[in-house]
């Protein structure tokens, strides 16, 4: 009997890493549960992939659209709580803007930690409520309360906006920690993605007298311009399967550092990130977090996919984080590329991924 997605997320997620040595640090490597040789996709992913990838080869080419993108941000998750966690909602108001906020409590007596997670979508697109299977696990698996933002989004809310939305946020809980039931010395943050940029941005830009516990980040884009070398950035370092070639490389185009990837939508998504200040802060270190001191820091964890072109930052990144003394566990899920937690209940890596956070929470 063919193991379904649920038993291959926990078989993946107690079997053993295996540990690569990666400059001062060791990078977990989780293999796929059900494929016998190196370079190949999940089955599950790689069936997704396919059928994209032969759906964007049939469109003529074009110039990277904001409204496409859009339209194409889209998560396609399956329920996995066990409960029903119910979802409720407020609006935090930043500036003059209103930012909804969901909620899901999963605490079973007495405060808990506090987990604000933060979509992902290039800071252009997707919104909280997409992310709500993932959320609504956390909650339930962990005991604790989770935040989902719906912050503002570029180019009609450039930097800043969104990184002040859940600055806001943090401080907003940690004021009324007594009405949500949460310990304000267990909050922790968390995103995938331009999310997990913002996790990182957010915990940098706190008030002093708030202390992020603990940092989650799901292959967070931590070099968003990917254009200084400041890590070997090459395809060799990716083991690839001739016969998947075509696909996986369409999967490496994000973060590319060589020169050979799809550098005009990394450009499009930083100039309308940035606004008209694209010259002033493409470097600036609460956009591309390699550029700035990582001193002080809470303890992290990055998730990255095997088939990600930002995976190989996010690697140079983790190390830079231990180099400035911090604690930092990286967690490479092979057989995957970037974005798979929006396939939640689809492919086992997401739900192995969530239930090493759920660990990590349930150790504060």
């Amino acid at each position: 009997m063919k193991a379904d997605v649920r038993e291959l997320a926990r078989k993946i997620y107690e079997e053993p890493s295996v540990h690569e040595p990666a400059g001062g640090f060791n990078i977990e490597i989780k293999p796929v549960p059900d494929a016998q040789k190196p370079g190949v996709m999940d089955a599950r992913e790689f069936y997704i992939r396919k059928a994209l990838y032969e759906l964007q080869k049939k469109m003529p080419p074009a110039a990277p659209d904001l409204e496409l993108i859009r339209r194409q941000t889209q998560t396609y998750c399956k329920p996995v709580a066990d409960t029903d966690i119910e979802e409720k909602s407020f609006i935090l108001k930043v500036a003059e803007r209103e930012v909804p906020v969901f909620s899901y409590d999963g605490r079973t007596g007495g405060n808990a930690a506090a987990l604000v997670y933060i979509h992902g979508g290039s800071f252009i697109a997707g919104r909280a409520q997409s992310y709500r299977v993932p959320c609504q696990y956390i909650a339930e698996k962990a005991g604790c309360v989770v935040f989902n933002i719906d912050y503002s989004l570029a180019p009609e809310n450039p930097y800043p906006a969104a990184l002040e939305d859940c600055t806001a946020l943090v401080g907003y809980i940690y004021d009324r920690y007594d009405e949500f039931g949460m310990d304000r010395d267990k909050i922790v943050l968390s995103g995938d993605s331009a999310g997990g940029n913002l996790a990182l941005a957010a915990a940098m830009s706190c008030p002093d007298n708030i202390k992020i516990r603990r940092l989650e980040l799901f292959y967070p884009v931590v070099d968003m311009f990917s254009q200084d070398g400041l890590y070997d950035w090459s395809e060799d370092r990716y083991t690839i399967d001739g016969e998947q070639r075509e696909i996986i490389e369409s999967r490496l185009v994000l973060g590319r550092a060589d020169g050979k990837g799809n550098n005009s939508l990394m450009e499009m998504i930083l100039r309308a990130y940035l606004g008209g200040a694209y010259e002033e802060l493409k470097r600036n270190p609460r956009v591309s977090m390699v550029y700035g001191s990582l001193s002080g820091l809470p303890d992290c964890t990055v998730y990255t996919a095997e088939f990600d072109g930002l995976r190989l930052q996010e690697e140079y990144f983790a190390g830079e984080y231990v180099k400035s003394g911090n604690e930092c566990r990286i967690i490479r899920y092979n057989g995957v590329s970037h974005a798979f937690l929006d396939y939640t209940g689809v492919v086992p890596q997401a739900e192995a991924a969530l239930m090493e956070l759920v660990k990590e929470l349930k150790q504060l």
